[in-house]
């Protein structure tokens, strides 16, 4: 059984243990174009999962080889996947708990109304958990608190008349 560091692997080589999965018997130009990766990165992590015991290479047709995913390969894309999926979560609960946060101070002031400023994922997230939580998102925050959204660090920025209140 070949053993290896969990560090060993990365995205790259779960996205192609996942789509192998699904397309073993696929052309390395195919993974290439479906997972936007250049041939020569996936010819070189096709091989290196071979090595590592993850796939076993078979020949196809018309000068294809198949990658069968083993036992080992197996077992490693499902932790990978929960790992991903757990991190996922982890980055998710961070980010609620600061946005309760943030709504809470906002309630202290009695705003009900807040902007929102960032991009991404995590700037929807946080606006579903405000519109849960009751608030009205506005675009024009003059006199509101905005809450401003970069990757897991939230930042909150009242208006300079509501703290002397």
């Amino acid at each position: 059984m070949h053993m290896t560091n969990k560090a060993d692997n990365d995205s790259k080589d779960l996205d192609l243990l996942n789509f192998l999965a699904e397309k073993p018997e696929v052309s390395q130009a195919e993974i290439a174009k479906q997972l936007g990766f250049a041939v020569g990165t996936v010819n070189q992590r096709l091989k290196a999962l071979v090595r590592k015991g993850y796939l076993q290479s078979t020949p196809g047709t018309k000068r294809k080889i198949n990658h069968q995913l083993t036992k080992d390969g197996q077992t490693t894309r499902e932790r990978m996947n929960a790992a991903k999926i757990d991190a996922s979560f982890s980055a998710f609960r961070t980010l609620r708990a600061q946005m309760l946060n943030a709504l809470a101070d906002c309630e202290l002031k009695d705003m009900n109304e807040i902007g929102l400023a960032g991009q991404g994922d995590a700037l929807e997230i946080c606006r579903l958990i405000a519109v849960d939580r009751g608030f009205k998102i506005v675009s024009k925050t003059k006199g509101l608190p905005v809450i401003r959204v970069a990757g897991l660090e939230l930042k909150i920025n009242f208006p300079s008349s509501s703290l002397k209140k």
